[in-house]
């Protein structure tokens, strides 16, 4: 059996499939650090999962972005990412300080 390298469509498909996948599992997570915030007032393992897989997403397209393009757009991080990166790290504090205050 001969392997023979992917086309065009078979990396959409592969794209796509991905993109499916995590969110399946982001949406998999965040029912799941619901309950356990409902059932135990607690957070889990689930919830730093959740964090950092998002954290991971968005700064692995910076890093892909910047490496295809050129030296003058390399230093250039994207504000969405950057924006993003602070909603999440300042929701996961809030969620924290809530959690410890009211229980």
């Amino acid at each position: 059996m001969k392997l023979s390298k992917p086309d065009e469509m078979e990396y959409s498909h592969h794209l796509k499939s991905s993109r499916n996948g995590f969110m399946v599992y982001t949406v998999a997570l965040a029912i799941w650090v619901i309950y356990d915030i409902i059932a135990a007032n607690e957070f889990g393992l689930a919830f730093i999962i959740l964090i950092l897989g998002n954290l991971v997403f968005l700064w692995s397209k910076v890093f892909l972005n910047a490496q295809t393009k050129t030296k003058e757009d390399k230093i250039k991080i994207p504000t969405k990412t950057i924006l993003w990166t602070i909603i999440i790290a300042l929701l996961f504090l809030a969620i924290i300080f809530i959690i410890d205050y009211y229980f």
